[in-house]
Order: C-alpha cells, then structure tokens, then sequence
C-alpha cells in the first residue's frame, strides 16, 4: 500500500489531461469567439447626437463636397451590386460544373460585394436626405417607392 502511494506521488505531476487537451486555450478561444460575435452583432453606440447640418458645419464641407460624395457613394453601390450579382451567377456556374466548394466561396464573395452595396446605398440614402441616423425601415422604403 505504501509502496503504491509513493508511486503514485511520483507519477500523479506527471500526468495532467486537462494541460494536454489544452482546456486553457479552449476556453480563451471560446472567449475570444464570444467577444468577436458580440462586436459583430451588437451595433456601437453613436459618440454624438447631431443633425446633417451640425455634422456639415462641424467637417466644414461645402454643397460641391456633400454633392460629390453622394455621386462617389452611388456609383460605389452601382459597382458592388454589380460585382455581386456576376459572382452570384459565377458560383452558380461552379455549382453547375461540380465545383462546391468554388461556389461556395465564390457565393461568400457575392454575400460580402451585397454587404458592400448595401452600406454605400444606405449611405447614399443619407446624404441625399440630409438627414442621419436614418432607419433600414426609411431606407427600405425608399428602395422601393422613391419616396421618403
């Protein structure tokens, strides 16, 4: 009996699952992957609250710069919608041919140039309102009737 127990006094440091199995990395991954979808899925607050104008007076911008931008961010919305759209049919031709994994990225690719489109169109919907911290509610119904 003793002997057994010195022999275990001599083994036990050298066996530790939970140091082989890496449960402290798992568990600071697992934290890492819950701060990253927090910061993905839970929108900032807005440092200030201000109108167009105050934001206008504040940057110093004149009609020809608000006037510019919104015809930077509407071409932008145009090229990403469009860029999205062909690589929605490119990953459908890979798809066709068999190629899965090619359209599945090429279908990401799409999702990310639609995201893309998305932000600058909303943008566009801001400036060409004047108004910010705009609604996807307002935007949406812009999109489809042209009214405000």
């Amino acid at each position: 009996m003793k002997m057994r127990r010195t022999l275990w006094r001599g083994i036990k440091p050298l066996i530790n699952f939970p140091k082989w199995m890496g449960v402290s990395d798992i568990k600071k991954t697992t934290s890492n992957i819950a701060a990253l979808a927090k910061a993905i899925f839970v929108p900032e607050r807005a440092q200030r609250k201000e109108s167009f104008k105050q934001a206008v007076n504040r940057l110093h911008l004149t009609e020809a710069n608000i006037k510019s931008r919104e015809k930077q961010t509407l071409t932008l919305a145009i090229i990403f919608a469009v860029l999205g759209l062909l690589l929605l049919f490119y990953a459908g031709y890979l798809a066709q041919e068999a190629h899965f994994f090619g359209a599945l990225f090429g279908l990401i690719v799409a999702c990310i140039a639609f995201a893309q489109a998305f932000y600058n169109h909303f943008w566009y919907f801001q400036i060409k309102h004047r108004k910010l911290g705009c609604s996807v509610r307002e935007w949406w119904r812009f999109l489809l009737k042209g009214k405000k």
